[in-house]
């Protein structure tokens, strides 16, 4: 026996279809929104005039000669050594903020200091 095909049945589909559709969207947009890290640049016109200038302030630190290496200590603290000409570095401190791109973190505080052994 064959059942009739009724406006029921095709409001079923219709619901299921753009229920899905719905679903997977706010899905992708979650997505979206939690893993956009921000901009790189507001406005990249303006970075582009700026670039040149860029490259060459890059330059000039690279002539300087500073060498850092990068590590972790067995309590997971980042190491970091600078030196200049083979020379380690004494007696700085260097301090900053650390901020997320579009504000969803709150702003930390950084402090680093020169230790003994440069």
């Amino acid at each position: 026996m064959m059942r009739c095909f009724t406006g029921w049945h095709m409001a079923t589909i219709l619901i299921t279809f753009f229920g899905v559709v719905i679903a997977v969207n706010l899905v992708m947009a979650r997505f979206a929104v939690s893993t956009f890290g921000g901009t790189v640049v507001d406005n990249s016109y303006v970075a582009s005039q700026n670039y040149n200038r860029w490259l060459a302030a890059a330059e000039q630190q690279s002539q300087l000669g500073w060498k850092a290496t990068l590590s972790l200590d067995g309590s997971r603290r980042v190491l970091v050594r600078a030196a200049k000409a083979g020379l380690p570095v004494t007696g700085l401190t260097v301090s900053g903020t650390a901020t997320h791109p579009l504000g969803r973190a709150p702003s930390i505080p950084l402090s680093f200091a020169a230790s003994a052994d440069g």
